[in-house]
């Protein structure tokens, strides 16, 4: 348990950092395994003739490709605590908190999501990452495999991401600092996607994210925002792959208009409401250091910018940042090689 002293604990937030770059490189070992898993099913599915295998192996990667997405998140969160019991990890909280204002700040937390997307696409444009259309497009996208595509895509992130990222890596980040916190472990999450091509987009989620788990002190709400954000993708890429194609472009231009505008009212709105109830005292009282804090002894010692910076140069971290940087600069050259952009 960390308890206030006289001196930041600069030696123990390396260590935490320390063991959360150890637990993505074992995030990344074991996620590489279980996709290659369940992909193996699609190569074996694809060269079997027969209708009936085909719908058999097609029901079972439905079933097994979620589970094989979502173990690694949940594996390496219980990786953590083993690695961490020589000194007390705070425990994700799943107390069930969605306040009234928690529509406002999803609103406005697509708000933010959808400005990054137009944002991310020009970077994307600038660096020349563009992913061939004939890439992109997939049986999954038909009716009969919808589901099997939303529990993919929708369900096992928003779930298993949220667990490891806000509810284990934020709350044991959070004692050194609110913001630092929510840059730090948002970074983690970027670079967990493994793509340059939606890095600022990842890192600009993880923390509208964080900050929603954080206002609300309650990761069922960041979770059911994940899970609405990624309902949302789904649903674009269903109707610009399926029937529509270049047809639903004005639609999807109208729904993100829509949504911005939405956010953008959400936003002044909780500003408004904030302001008036004390700000500073209600994100003591709903945040996870209100109540949680005075029953669980947990508190907050600030670090400086400089002690959050080098203490990202730990051994775990520097090798997990180097693989992940690595991983995304071979996409990107990829893309680059097979004719999905020019520089």
């Amino acid at each position: 348990m960390l308890l206030p002293t006289a001196n930041p604990h600069h030696n123990l937030y390396a260590r935490t950092i320390n063991r959360m770059g150890w637990s993505m490189l074992f995030f990344v070992a074991l996620f590489s395994t279980t996709t290659g898993v369940s992909s193996s099913l699609l190569i074996v599915r694809d060269l079997l003739s027969t209708p009936q295998s085909y719908r058999i192996l097609t029901a079972i990667y439905g079933f097994l490709a979620p589970v094989c997405y979502a173990a690694p998140f949940f594996l390496t969160g219980l990786f953590y605590f083993a690695i961490s019991r020589k000194i007390r990890a705070e425990k994700p909280s799943f107390d069930v908190r969605i306040p009234r204002e928690f529509p406002l700040l999803v609103f406005g937390g697509m708000a933010i999501l959808t400005a990054a997307a137009y944002v991310n696409a020009e970077f994307c444009d600038l660096i020349g990452y563009v992913i061939p259309e004939e890439m992109m497009i997939s049986e999954s996208y038909d009716s009969p495999s919808v589901i099997a595509q939303y529990m993919l895509v929708a369900i096992a992130p928003a779930f298993a991401e949220e667990f490891l990222f806000r509810g284990v890596f934020y709350s044991n980040l959070r004692p050194f600092g609110r913001t630092q916190a929510v840059l730090v472990s948002s970074l983690l999450f970027a670079l967990m996607h493994q793509n340059i091509g939606q890095f600022f987009y990842t890192f600009v989620g993880g923390i509208a994210m964080t900050l929603i788990y954080e206002i609300t002190g309650s990761i069922w709400c960041s979770i059911f925002f994940h899970l609405f954000n990624n309902e949302m993708a789904i649903l674009s890429e269903v109707l610009y792959f399926g029937q529509y194609g270049e047809a639903a472009v004005p639609y999807l231009s109208i729904l993100d208009a829509v949504l911005f505008l939405l956010g953008i009212v959400s936003i002044i709105v909780l500003i408004v409401y904030y302001r008036k109830k004390d700000a500073i005292q209600s994100s003591s009282q709903k945040g996870i250091y209100g109540v949680q804090g005075e029953k669980y002894g947990r508190y907050e010692q600030p670090l400086k910018a400089r002690s959050v910076i080098k203490g990202l140069l730990t051994p775990g971290m520097i090798v997990f940042t180097t693989i992940e940087c690595l991983l995304m600069l071979s996409i990107w050259l990829g893309l680059l090689l097979i004719g999905g952009g020019g520089v």
